[in-house]
């Protein structure tokens, strides 16, 4: 069996949804910069979770009841913190409206039927897929190969 890399997965869909926003921008004649793009992409929502169902309920059980998913004023700052508080949030949201499911269940079908609020990865890795992926002529341009 194939195992699936969910970080290429996930780097691949980001840098198709820039340039999706940079296509987007150019056609209605919208300013074209890479901030504005990075950000945009950033918050955007993409299709799912790039965590496979194993490490996400072993995360998900290290981490109950941990300060690491608390929310409120003193919520997670780092987007990996946010990651696993949102998937901890929407696990057991879905637990208490299903509660003859198991753990892993409720984990598997979060994971499958629903979408992430925004793109979980460090912006200085969006800078990098960014400058890989576009170019500046007069305007960014995807690069070509």
């Amino acid at each position: 069996m194939k195992k699936i890399n969910y970080v290429k997965l996930r780097n691949e869909d980001f840098v198709g949804r820039m340039y999706e926003i940079a296509r987007r921008r150019r056609l209605f004649g919208e300013p074209i910069s890479r901030n504005l793009i990075i950000t945009e992409a950033l918050g955007s929502r993409p299709q799912r979770y790039y965590v496979s169902l194993t490490h996400a309920c072993v995360t998900l059980r290290r981490l109950a009841g941990s300060d690491y998913l608390r929310q409120g004023a003193d919520a997670p700052r780092n987007w990996r913190q946010q990651l696993w508080a949102e998937l901890a949030g929407k696990v057991s949201r879905y637990r208490a409206a299903h509660r003859d499911l198991c753990f892993e269940d409720s984990v598997a079908y979060v994971l499958t039927y629903k979408q992430p609020d925004r793109f979980y990865l460090s912006r200085s890795l969006a800078e990098r897929l960014f400058n890989k992926t576009f170019r500046l002529v007069s305007e960014y341009r995807i690069r070509t190969l």
